[in-house]
This record gives C-alpha cells, sequence and structure tokens, in this order.
C-alpha cells in the first residue's frame, strides 16, 4: 500500500499578487501538495494552459477577470477529483468558477489561519479521492489476475457463504458464478458431499490455517482438489471470514497412482527372478532383499537392517569387506564369486554382479546374486569320476564344452550348448568353430582367461558370447582344467545371463536417464518460475498497458513451464514397458497428409527396441516438416554396416547447418527447439541404439542398431 507522501499532488496558482504568493507556497507545501507552479497574471495569456497542466488543485482571485477570457476550457476539462479554490471572498468572478464546476470551492474569508484550514481541508480531500481511485485500480487489476489463475479462489463469511469467487475453471467447468455466490457449500454439493468442507470451514473460523484434499466427479471425471484455507481478520483480530484457494491436483494423483502401480510391477519382477537381488545403503546395512536369504542360509527373521557382512561365511567377510569398501568408494567392481555362510556350517556359493542407484541424496548399492550351487556340484563330480563326465554333462540344465587348451578346438559339446548357439549337431558346431564377439570378448582376451584357468585354477567370469547367426548373448562362465578322453583339456560351463545382463544395463540406463530429467526440469521450472514470479510482481506494481505486457510475458513463461511438464510426462513413459522385438512398419501419415512423398524399405527386418521407437520415427518426420521448409520426398530404408544394420531417413529439405549439427540431439538447440531429438536419442538408447545426422543437400538421420538386435525376418 502507498503512504500519503507516494499520492502525489499538484497545485496551480494564477493570477496572484507576488505578495500573498510566497505563503500560498509556503500553505500549499504544508498541506501536503508535492508540486507548485505559479502563473502571474501577466503570463496567463501567453502560457500554454490545459486541464492536465493545470493539475489537482488550481487558486485563482476571486475577482480575477481572467476566468471568463482564458481559463473557461481549461477549468471545465479539469478531472473530476480535482478542485477550484477562489480566494477572497464573494465577487464577480464567482457566477462563473460556479457555472463551469458547480464543485468550486469559494473562500469567504481574508484571514491567514481561514485560508489556511480551507487549502488544507481541499488537499486532503483531493488526497482521499486519489487513495480512493488508486485502490480501485489495483483491486480491478487483482480480480482479473485472479480470474486468470486455473485455482479456485473464494471468500466466504461468517455463515460459510460464499462472497466471492474466481478463476478459470467456472469457464472450464461450464460453471456460473451466480450458482456460488450467497450459498454455502451444503446449499451447492449437497449434505454428504459439504461434510469435509464443512468441518475444515470450522476450524478456519475458529482462527486455524487449514489444508485438506478432496474429490468431485465432473464431466472430465473425477478432480482431485487440494484446498487451503485462513481466516480473515478484523483490525481487533476477530474473525469476519475465510479465504480460501483450492487446487486441482488430479494430475498428481493420476502420477502418484502410476508410480504405486509401476512400484508393485518392479516389486513382483523382482521377487519372480532366479537371482537373488539384494541393496545396501554405504553404511552396509540391508535395505532390501527379493527373496528370503535368511531362511535360504536356515536363519529366521526379516534381514532388512542387517550388516550385510553378517550373511557371508566367516573365511570371506574380508574379502566381501574390501570389495563394499570399493563399492561405496565409487569403484566400478568386476563380478566376482563370494560364499554366504548356512547355520549348518555349509555354504551357499554366489557369483556377485553389483551397480549403483541414486535415489536423491542417497546411493544405495545393487547386488545381483547367482546360485552356483550347481556348477559348484558338477565340478565335485567332475573330480571324483572321470568316467561319469559325458553322462553328466548330457544331463545338465547349463551349457557345457570340452576344449583342447592350446587350440581351443571343440572336444564335447552337451545338447544344451548346440541346440542353444542354432547348431543342428556336434559336426557342424566343430566345422563352424566358437564365434567371437568384438573386444574385449575376442579370441585373444579368450587365451589370456584359459592361461589364467590353466595356471591358478577355475576360473569364472562374465562373457559376451556369440550364436550361429552371429546374435551376441551375455553368459557366465566357469573355465576348469579336467582330464577328459585320457588328455588334460579345459571344460567351459556356461550360464545363460543374457536377460539378467540386459535388465541390469537397462535399470542402470534408465536410473542415469530419470537423473538426467530430475535435473533438467527441476533446473529449467524453477529458473522460469523466478522469471513468472518477477513478471507478476511487476505486473502489481504497474499500471494499464504497462501491466498487460508484463502479464502477457508471464502467460508466455507459464507456457514454458507447461510444455516442461508435458515433456517430463512423456520421458517417463521412456522405459516403463520391456524393449521387444518388432517390425518397422511406419505410416509417416503426418508427411502423406502435408503431400510429401513418402518411401519406405523396410521389409523383413525386426529391431529389438523400446515400443516407444515408431514415436521416434514421428518425430523425424515432424522436424522435417516443421524445419525442412521445402520437403517433398521422405525415404526411410536400410543397409547393413558389417554386423549393424543402419535405418536410414532422408528429406530434400534445406537440411540442417553445420553450427547445430553437433548439438541438435540436445535440449533447446535449433530452431523452434523442443525436445523431440533429444527425446529420440534416449529411447534409442535404452536398447543401445545409436543416431547421428549428416545429411548435406537435405537431412539424413542415421539409426545404427547393434548386433543382436536386429534380424532378418521369413518375408526378406
Amino acid at each position: 500500500m502507498k503512504s500519503d507522501s507516494e499520492y502525489r499532488v499538484k497545485a496551480t496558482v494564477i493570477a496572484i499578487s507576488s505578495l500573498r504568493e510566497e505563503h500560498l507556497i509556503k500553505l500549499l507545501n504544508e498541506a501536503g501538495c508535492t508540486e507548485v507552479q505559479v502563473i502571474q497574471g501577466s503570463e496567463v495569456s501567453t502560457s500554454t494552459l490545459d486541464s492536465e497542466s493545470l493539475g489537482d488543485i488550481v487558486i485563482i482571485d476571486h475577482d480575477s477577470e481572467i476566468v471568463d477570457l482564458i481559463l473557461k476550457e481549461p477549468l471545465r476539462g479539469l478531472r473530476g477529483f480535482s478542485t477550484i479554490i477562489a480566494l477572497g471572498g464573494e465577487g464577480k468572478a464567482e457566477g462563473s468558477l460556479l457555472s463551469l464546476r458547480p464543485d468550486a470551492f469559494i473562500s469567504m474569508s481574508s484571514e491567514e489561519q481561514d485560508i489556511k484550514n480551507d487549502i488544507m481541508q481541499i488537499s486532503y480531500e483531493v488526497q482521499e479521492r486519489i487513495r480512493q481511485r488508486d485502490g480501485s485500480e489495483n483491486l480491478a487489476r487483482l480480480k482479473a489476475l485472479f480470474d486468470s489463475t486455473d485455482d479456485v479462489l473464494f471468500i466466504l463469511d461468517r455463515e460459510q457463504r460464499h462472497l466471492e469467487v474466481f478463476g478459470r475453471w467456472l469457464e472450464r467447468f461450464h460453471e456460473m458464478k451466480d450458482m456460488y455466490i450467497g450459498r454455502t457449500s451444503r446449499e451447492i454439493l449437497g449434505e454428504e458431499a459439504a461434510t469435509i468442507h464443512e468441518e475444515h470451514n470450522l476450524q478456519a473460523l475458529n482462527g486455524k490455517h487449514v489444508s485438506y484434499e478432496w474429490a468431485v466427479p465432473t464431466n472430465e471425471g473425477i478432480q482431485h482438489f487440494m484446498t487451503a484455507l485462513s481466516p480473515i481478520k478484523d483490525a481487533n483480530g476477530e474473525v469476519q471470514g475465510i479465504a480460501g484457494i483450492a487446487r486441482n491436483m488430479t494430475d498428481r494423483v493420476v502420477a502418484e497412482q502410476n508410480l504405486k502401480d509401476n512400484e508393485q510391477l518392479l516389486e513382483a519382477i523382482l521377487r519372480n527372478v532366479p537371482e537373488y537381488i539384494l541393496i545396501y545403503d554405504d553404511m552396509g546395512r540391508i535395505r532390501y532383499v527379493n527373496h528370503n536369504i535368511l531362511g535360504h542360509l536356515g536363519y529366521g527373521g526379516d534381514p532388512v537392517g542387517m550388516d550385510a557382512l553378517e550373511l557371508i561365511f566367516e573365511e570371506d567377510i574380508e574379502s566381501a569387506r574390501l570389495f563394499m569398501q570399493k563399492r561405496i568408494a565409487g569403484e566400478d567392481i568386476p563380478g566376482y564369486e563370494i560364499r554366504l555362510g548356512r547355520v549348518d556350517g555349509g555354504v551357499v556359493n554366489m557369483m556377485v554382479l553389483g551397480s549403483r542407484l541414486v535415489v536423491g541424496d542417497e546411493t544405495l548399492h545393487i547386488l545381483t546374486m547367482s546360485d552356483l550351487t550347481k556348477i559348484k556340484e558338477a565340478e565335485s563330480r567332475f573330480e571324483q569320476s572321470e568316467a561319469g563326465f559325458r553322462r553328466v554333462f548330457d544331463n545338465m540344465p547349463i551349457s557345457v564344452l570340452v576344449h583342447e587348451k592350446d587350440t581351443l578346438d571343440i572336444v564335447y559339446a552337451n545338447q544344451k550348448f548346440i541346440s542353444d548357439c542354432g547348431f543342428s549337431g556336434l559336426d557342424e558346431l566343430k566345422d563352424n568353430g566358437i564365434v567371437w564377439a568384438e573386444p574385449p570378448y575376442s579370441s585373444v582376451e579368450a587365451a589370456e582367461k584359459i592361461k589364467l584357468a590353466v595356471e591358478k585354477g577355475p576360473q569364472t567370469f562374465q562373457w559376451l558370447g556369440m550364436r550361429k547367426d552371429g546374435t551376441p548373448y551375455w553368459e557366465l562362465i566357469s573355465l576348469i582344467p579336467i582330464p577328459f578322453d585320457g588328455k588334460d583339456r579345459l571344460l567351459s560351463l556356461s550360464i545363460d545371463i543374457d536377460e539378467m545382463k540386459k535388465m541390469e544395463m537397462s535399470l542402470n540406463t534408465l536410473n542415469e536417464k530419470l537423473q538426467l530429467l530430475s535435473g533438467i526440469i527441476r533446473h529449467d521450472i524453477n529458473n522460469k518460475l523466478i522469471g513468472l514470479r518477477g513478471y507478476l510482481d511487476l505486473a502489481m506494481g504497474s499500471e494499464g498497458v504497462e501491466a498487460s505486457k508484463f502479464l502477457e510475458k508471464a502467460e508466455t513463461v507459464a507456457s514454458t513451464i507447461q510444455r516442461d511438464i508435458d515433456f517430463m510426462r512423456d520421458y517417463e513413459k521412456i522405459g516403463i514397458l520391456k524393449p521387444e522385438w518388432q517390425r518397422i512398419n511406419p505410416s509417416l501419415s503426418a508427411a502423406r497428409v502435408c503431400g510429401v512423398e513418402v518411401g519406405i524399405d523396410l521389409s523383413g527386418i525386426e529391431i529389438y527396441a523400446d515400443p516407444m521407437f515408431e514415436r521416434v520415427l514421428d518425430n523425424l518426420v515432424d522436424n522435417s516438416l516443421r524445419h525442412g521448409e521445402r520437403v517433398e520426398r521422405i525415404a526411410l530404408y536400410s543397409q547393413r554396416m558389417g554386423q549393424y544394420l543402419a535405418i536410414i531417413y532422408e528429406d530434400d529439405g534445406v537440411g540442417i547447418s553445420a553450427e547445430d549439427k553437433q548439438g541438435i540431439f540436445q535440449r533447446n538447440v535449433g530452431r523452434n527447439t523442443g525436445y523431440g531429438l533429444f527425446y529420440s536419442r534416449q529411447v534409442l538408447s535404452l536398447t543401445g541404439i545409436t543416431i547421428e545426422e549428416d545429411g548435406s543437400d537435405g537431412a539424413r538421420f542415421i539409426i545404427c542398431v547393434p548386433p543382436g538386435h536386429w534380424r532378418k525376418t521369413e518375408d526378406d
């Protein structure tokens, strides 16, 4: 609110004798006039006078003859709250003044104190009118601001009747303000629905600040609201009513329910995977397990809160402690074997893989543990009976290979390995030999592993193998030197961990992307909210056109915040559904509708990708239509690039400038920036697919699918 000194009052003294001039200026200053101008009688005819320049108070000699001659129009045009003071008692100008301005003040006395009192009274009245005018204008601006918000703003009296309601929600839900004014919640909603509002209104009328959640059915479905109530108190501290604001929280409630559903889905997945999942914090305390590990080891009770080292077999505790310290320090620890201790003194051999998960300010450590009991039992049998090797191998549920130690030639393979790798029999496998992946999983690295097994004993490690058709897959291998058919050879026991490994990598990738999303959106929205509040503050302190400009800028900022939230909603869908094999059969209908010629040659191809893959192609089409300027043709086809598959998207538009090429997959880069290409790269990266742009005459995007994530179909 403005102080008295902020209401500027301008006074004009016309045709006053020089002796009285000084005295009048002093009186006007004492009366609160912030600006006083003096026009002598000799200057009146040559001055450019209008109603605006005369100000709020005009003082003239009552006997002045210039009223009819010169001041007639300026005095008539004075704004409504301006006042004319004529000095000197009754005179010949009185009739002229009153005919021009019936509200003119005629000072009848020539006494100094009387004149001073008259001026003080008139100045006070003028300032009060200015206050009332400014208050009305501010109230109108505030009401317009309230009516523009999506929140529900309302005022209740002590009988809980609505005195006023504001907000665009009236228009959204096709409501009329008259439905609320003068009525209570019970009269509007009915007894049952109004109960929750009446209970909280009573608390606010008792002087409390109250907030509560409630829901109401509408044509758009159930709408969820959060209402905050504050008591309105008079100068004596007595509650006279309630000011309330209700915010539509439906999107948040739906998002929370989706999050809860996703958590339940994740819990169901973790409960049903065959591996043990254990999560501990930086203090080494167990935070989660997906199976009853204690029961498996013969203990009772809940493991949550225990020191994870309590589960380790006594002889392995120091090794486990070292691994834990390195992992907490941030080191990447490769897979290792550890023994858990049973109550009966026995042990359970586990292969352990680990990763980190950042949750807010806390870092958790996830261990995926595979029971190696079957492998260890097999190793024990091998040591006891060479004669039983083949029979055991043939009936084992894991893949078994026997190699020559020096040449790696295959001597034996059980049927599981043969069929899993896509061979018809042992002879074909021997003729084909082992297909190696790229480094660090090539024959060179394999020779190093074999050397360690021969020189130091059994070795267990993860390996990226290759099937007959070139498809890579993850396996857990144990290499054991054994006697076989009378010679020292090398036994390879292999467990397929491809799905588990892909799940681990997807979880890590998804966690990184969610952390990225959280940082990006929080930073952007916080910055934009600062700007939004700044514009609103400026608007509240401005008037007229200037205030409208600030409100328009605030609306623009609010729209960009809404786009950030819409992007976050789409981004949250990434990785929710499991990647799947899918044919690439896009319609590219958006391009066809715009009259663009479309050529697609992708028959006989399937790729392993996130279900949102087709959205990626839609984003590329949208990019062409928005920025290509003269696009007449779009082509989509594939070609082999070694073991990779390239899916190529081209248009004949203006292309992408050199300065934009490096950053187009980042947020807010290029013209009419948004999230489309950034979002596309994130979707593809979930399954190891990359995308680059290398066009010259037009835009040309290359989507590169790695081996094992694409295949030919029968109709090829």
